[in-house]
């Protein structure tokens, strides 16, 4: 995900609704607004995304899980930031991290 590149045109398209779609362009607006080649990058994001952010922990959640189902490694680092940032480490979330792990990230290693 840098510039020109659109995380909402990824070849994994999970559809989303209005929200889950509002959320990936202003990550992709500011991923293209900046030089995307370090963390301080990602912090910019992060901050930046963060205030647009649902502020019930169920429908963010539900964009988390979307996010995450994009399989792109960008995505799933901002959720995790947010998700400590948001302290969202309950155990009626854990179905969603253990999905999280192994549907949506197992192959990043191959």
């Amino acid at each position: 995900m840098g510039p020109g590149q659109d995380l909402n045109s990824s070849e994994k398209n999970n559809g989303g609704g209005k929200l889950e779609k509002r959320i990936l362009e202003a990550i992709s607006s500011e991923y293209n607004k900046l030089d995307p080649r370090g963390s301080q990058t990602m912090n910019i994001v992060v901050r930046k995304v963060y205030s647009v952010l649902p502020g019930e922990n169920e429908d963010l959640i539900k964009l988390f899980d979307f996010l995450v189902s994009r399989g792109e490694w960008r995505l799933f680092w901002l959720v995790t930031v947010w998700i400590k940032r948001k302290k969202l480490y309950q155990r009626q979330y854990m179905a969603y991290y253990e999905k999280w792990l192994h549907k949506s990230i197992k192959g990043w290693g191959q």
